[in-house]
This record gives C-alpha cells, sequence and structure tokens, in this order.
C-alpha cells in the first residue's frame, strides 16, 4: 500500500476517475470538484492531489483539496490508507482546515490528525448523500422555474446569503457571495421558482456535474414562505431538468433537517451515505 502525489488535475483524473465513478453519486463531490478544476471553473491556491493504491497496483482511495482554506477530500478508504495518507501529509509538512468524507473514514482522520497536532475539533456538517433516479412527481404542482438573470440579483444574493447562514457555522462574506452570485448568473445554473404575479418564493441550483450526474444545491425558501412545499417544487423542476442531459441527480442533506430529508425522500430520493464535515480548532 502506498500514497501516490499527484502534480497536476490531469494525474489526479488519469489515476482516480474510474475509481471514484463507480459510485459516482456517493463521491459527487470529490469528483465534481476535479471536473469542475479541469474545466477551469475553481482557482487554485496550494492543491493538494492523491491517490492511494495497494500492492497490486490497483486504485483504493483519492484525496483532494483545492485550496489552504478548504477541507480536504478523502473517499472512503482504510484505516491503514489513512495512516499513511496522514504520514504523507505530516512529511510534507501540510496544515489542514478540516476532512470532509464518508463518515467512518472521516472520524478516524479527525482523530488521528488531532491526535497528531495537538488539535481539537467541531462538526460542520452531518450530510445524507441522495440520489434520484426516477423522480416521484408531487400530487400538485403549480408555478414555474426560471432561469436567474442580472434582473434578479439583488434577490439571488438575499437568498444566498440566507442559504449559508442557515446551513453553515462560518459563512462567506458579502464579497464572495457577491462573486458567487455573479458566476452561477453567468453560468446559468441558479433557479427560481415563480408563482402568480411573477413573485419568487423559493430557490435551488446546480453546483456540479460528473459524467452521469449533476449535484443540486442551494436550496433556500424565506422562512415566511416555509410549508407550502415551494422547495420541493423546485428541486422537483429542477430534478426534470437534469433528467433531460444526465442519468441521475444528487444532493447533500443536514440529516439534522428532518423535513427536508423528508421532502426529498417524497420525491424519489434515496441516501446511499453519509459524509461528515469536520472542522479542526487549535487548543
Amino acid at each position: 500500500m502506498k500514497v501516490l502525489k499527484l502534480n497536476t488535475i490531469d494525474e489526479f483524473l488519469d489515476y482516480n476517475e474510474s475509481f471514484l465513478t463507480k459510485k459516482e453519486s456517493f463521491y459527487n463531490l470529490i469528483l465534481g470538484l476535479a471536473y469542475s478544476i479541469k474545466n477551469g471553473k475553481i482557482e487554485l491556491d496550494n492543491p493538494l492531489f492523491y491517490t492511494i493504491i495497494n500492492d497490486e497496483n490497483r486504485v483504493v482511495g483519492a484525496a483532494l483539496r483545492t485550496n489552504e482554506k478548504k477541507n480536504i477530500n478523502i473517499t472512503n478508504i482504510s484505516f491503514k490508507s489513512i495512516d499513511l495518507l496522514i504520514e504523507q501529509l505530516n512529511s510534507e509538512k501540510i496544515e489542514l482546515t478540516g476532512v470532509i468524507g464518508e463518515e467512518n473514514s472521516a472520524i478516524y482522520f479527525k482523530n488521528q490528525w488531532c491526535r497528531l497536532k495537538n488539535l481539537s475539533f467541531r462538526v460542520n456538517l452531518n450530510l445524507g448523500v441522495y440520489e434520484n433516479r426516477e423522480i416521484i412527481k408531487p400530487k400538485n404542482i403549480y408555478g414555474e422555474m426560471i432561469v436567474a438573470t442580472e434582473e434578479n440579483k439583488d434577490i439571488a444574493f438575499k437568498y444566498l446569503k440566507s442559504f449559508y447562514s442557515d446551513c453553515f457555522i462560518k459563512t462567506p462574506s458579502d464579497e464572495d457571495i457577491e462573486k458567487a452570485v455573479t458566476k452561477v448568473i453567468r453560468n446559468r445554473v441558479l433557479y427560481f421558482l415563480v408563482i402568480e404575479n411573477s413573485k419568487i418564493v423559493s430557490m435551488a441550483g446546480i453546483t456540479r456535474e460528473s459524467v452521469n450526474g449533476a449535484t443540486i444545491s442551494m436550496v433556500y425558501t424565506p422562512p415566511e414562505l416555509r410549508g407550502n412545499g415551494y422547495g420541493g417544487l423546485i428541486v422537483y423542476f429542477l430534478t426534470e431538468k437534469i433528467f433531460t442531459y444526465k442519468k441521475f441527480a444528487n444532493l447533500f442533506t443536514d440529516l439534522l433537517n428532518s423535513t427536508s430529508n423528508s421532502i426529498y425522500q417524497k420525491l424519489g430520493y434515496v441516501k446511499i451515505g453519509k459524509n461528515i464535515d469536520f472542522e479542526f480548532i487549535n487548543i
């Protein structure tokens, strides 16, 4: 068993793409990041690319980080592989902000890294990984989904800022949110649910794509409009759109939010795994 440090995203995909696409939805984050890097959609700052191969020279794991401010993403790998990966990272004097990955692998990595570096940690998110290959049509369908444009920039900023505030412990700066809004509007991947009188009531977007699937995120409905099924409707419309050019859709959920998990399951989304996002903290 050994860890190989790779220099480019092309090397990373050459080694790991086949391994990752065997569980394409489950590894949608690390795959989506890799494709986004390859397509020039993510700016890199001291990125990290690794593959883990066994004694038969077969890939059994991968790890990726886009920049120093982001957590390292790891696949589901053995504890022995994690020990080797940590040994490699430590030999390179790499500092990490945190780790995100499959539940057991992320917990073990967190424990070993925090012990080695004398750090504490906190759980940012317990994430359910869901996949949909056959959408279930809601009983009541109304309104329409529209793509966000420059005309909607102010409400997109308001909704996206509230989404980050609702879902994450650490939220981006207003400047970073403005950049994100500009990007998703330019790429035409942010959508709104509109009801009578052209009223915008909910938002969702496509954040990543892989070979056969696409990932839905940024699902947000203002508190005063919740309870009307708007979030489920826009996810339904967006899933239908994805099915016109991909085989499946996937998404992450906060497992502590039973309401959203129930909504997605009613649309045909099936839980296929669990990820944990840990942040490392100085003691």
